[in-house]
């Protein structure tokens, strides 16, 4: 009995689980098509992780790391937010670099810049040797950091791969597959096993009424009476 009951809890611990995970992965991924089909940078939950391709940011930050930054949603949010110091991911809008997304220390806060007339930040790699960028537009900025994940370097670089992808779709329906199939010989067994002590009460029951029987047919035989 403590034993079907033991089974019967972690069958509800491991289904409120799994329908948890499934919930939040579900809201994860509508989130991620709703802001691709907005033509914005996927973000999850207002995060963004980003790789460090180059070694401009060195020492602090070096080629294949991986850091966690908050997203930077408006020009007024930037305004308020960033300041010297922060490292901030943005859009380059100006020189050879235009285009690219680029992760850099802020030199010089907000500030209104009269040649481009906007208001911008200034930005600067940490390597030695390093010059300021050029003028960072406010509305350019993407997401400051929050901390480095250097744990996640060697993941990250696993998941971009092939075999990463792979496993990332793969092992997901697996640990469902086998957790449906489980409910699933759950199901079957249980009216089995039911089946299988009903029949053997019965034939108690048969064993019972024959030895009755018998005990009847002898004692007419003998001409006892009770």
């Amino acid at each position: 009995m403590k034993n079907n009951n033991s089974n019967s809890i972690f069958r509800k611990i491991l289904t409120i689980i799994i329908a948890v995970v499934l919930v939040f992965s579900f809201i994860a991924f509508v989130s991620l098509v709703v802001q691709v089909a907005g033509g914005k940078k996927p973000s999850v939950f207002g995060y963004r992780l980003y790789y460090i391709l180059t070694d401009s940011m060195t020492p602090e930050l070096q080629v294949n790391d991986v850091i966690l930054s908050e997203t930077i949603n408006s020009k007024q949010e930037a305004k308020n937010r960033i300041k010297e110091g922060d490292v901030v991911t943005y859009i380059a809008q100006f020189g050879i670099q235009k285009g690219l997304t680029i992760t850099h220390k802020v030199v010089k806060g907000p500030h209104y810049d009269e040649e481009i007339g906007k208001e911008v930040i200034t930005t600067m790699g940490t390597k030695s040797g390093a010059t300021p960028d050029p003028p960072v537009p406010l509305e350019n900025i993407q997401a400051v950091m929050i901390k480095k994940l250097p744990i996640l370097g060697g993941f990250y670089r696993f998941i971009m791969s092939t075999a990463g992808l792979l496993t990332i779709i793969i092992l997901p329906m697996a640990i469902m597959l086998a957790f449906l199939v489980y409910r699933l010989v759950a199901h079957i067994k249980k009216p089995i096993e039911k089946e299988q002590s009903i029949s053997v009460e019965e034939y108690k029951k048969k064993e019972q009424e024959i030895a009755r029987k018998a005990v009847e047919e002898y004692k007419q035989r003998n001409n006892i009476t009770s």
